[in-house]
């Protein structure tokens, strides 16, 4: 019975979004009234260079205008230093990548809406640069709700930097956001208020803190829906190609409010995962007593860490092995020529901290539980345990001389 309720659902959900939302776009009132958004502009800079009066009008602002900071350009991503037994899949598309060029655009009475923080043209429109695709297609909350919030006007100069990826993910937030922060911080720009989250987590807030910002320029967004007198967007990187200056603009940040950076920090650190609900080292015990602990690593939990501590612990070390998780993100903090040596499941190689390593110049290792039979499924990968085979990880280490 509760399959049938969930395909009858799955079913529904697909006549809505096929049939109904088209119609409700069509309609002769704007999204301010009833109905979603009329559609999409493929790229806010485009639309903001055709409507803007100048580079940085002095104020008081009266029109659209737009802040070219950075040119992007191609990157080249430097190779694993050691791939046990061999470099993922996922990886090997991603030796050069192009980054998009970072911006501020600034919106003359542009509005925001939803907990996705969706921002709305004045010609009713979101912008498809800002968010992540899903399938190829962007879907976002104003584009399928049948009537978005009640509007309220907002006096002042707001910025926003959240998007429909998951903002309260420690790598989302640290990787795909607060880099954001990067053009608008070097535009010079002042006396704004940063749109968060409604619900802002430790970590979040200790992030904002870090860089400066305190309560006061903070406004909590939930399901809501506001026009600004004008709204700051710095630009968005898509998946797995973010800016390795912005990472480097971001690390400079952080650690210059950190004191005594490196003292009583471990050389040699493994970030345990057993405190987390998935994704965990189903042998982590074993690989800890027969060669980790014997080699002199420190094993820690990010889980019972601030982000200060994460950022002191990741910036003294040598050398960290992890598995594969958000922990990782914290490969941010570590210097130039140190070592991350990364342990996942084959089969869900993702290339996102092999990408941040090589952009913040430490060196990549990994180790996977892949095997000469694995089938490798056409759906979604279950988000599991998975052992990683003692001999080789110590191969591995024996190569990079960690024992």
């Amino acid at each position: 019975m509760r399959i049938l309720r969930n395909k009858l659902k799955r079913l529904l959900h697909h006549i809505y979004l096929r049939l109904v939302v088209p119609c409700l776009r069509c309609l002769p009132v704007p999204s301010t009234l009833f109905g979603p958004v009329k559609g999409i502009h493929s790229q806010l800079s485009a639309w903001t260079s055709i409507h803007r009066v100048s580079h940085i009008p002095d104020k008081p602002w009266s029109e659209h205008w737009l802040y070219e900071h950075h040119l992007g350009g191609p990157v080249q991503v430097a190779s694993p230093v050691a791939a046990n037994p061999e470099i993922p899949d996922g990886f090997r598309k991603h030796s050069i990548y192009e980054c998009p060029p970072t911006y501020v655009a600034c919106l003359y009475h542009g509005r925001v809406a939803t907990k996705n923080l969706d921002v709305i043209s004045p010609d009713d429109r979101v912008f498809g640069d800002l968010y992540q695709p899903s399938d190829g297609k962007i879907s976002t909350l104003s584009l399928i709700y049948p009537r978005l919030p009640r509007l309220k006007r907002v006096p002042g100069v707001y910025a926003t930097i959240v998007s429909n990826r998951n903002p309260h993910n420690y790598y989302h937030w640290m990787v795909d956001y607060l880099t954001r922060l990067w053009p608008l911080h070097e535009s010079g720009i002042i006396n704004y208020k940063v749109l968060v989250p409604a619900k802002l987590t430790s970590f979040q807030t200790q992030s904002l803190q870090m860089l400066g910002y305190s309560e006061d320029d903070l406004v909590p967004f939930g399901q809501e829906h506001w026009e600004v007198d004008h709204l700051l967007v710095p630009s968005f990187a898509p998946a797995y190609r973010f800016s390795p200056q912005a990472c480097q603009w971001l690390r400079t940040k952080l650690i210059s409010t950190l004191n005594n950076v490196e003292e009583q920090c471990p050389k040699k650190v493994f970030v345990s995962r057993q405190l987390a609900a998935k994704r965990r080292v189903s042998n982590e015990d074993e690989i800890w007593n027969s060669l980790l602990k014997p080699a002199g690593f420190v094993r820690m939990y990010s889980e019972k860490m601030t982000l200060a501590e994460q950022a002191k612990l990741f910036c003294g070390a040598d050398v960290v092995i992890s598995p594969h998780g958000a922990g990782l993100t914290n490969i941010l903090f570590m210097r130039q020529n140190a070592l991350v040596v990364e342990l996942g499941p084959a089969l869900r190689g993702k290339p996102e901290y092999f990408l941040l390593a090589s952009a913040m110049g430490v060196r990549y290792a990994c180790v996977t539980n892949a095997t000469n039979d694995a089938i490798r499924p056409s759906g979604r990968v279950p988000d599991g345990d998975f052992d990683i085979p003692v001999e080789r990880l110590a191969a591995t280490m024996t190569l990079l001389r960690l024992r």
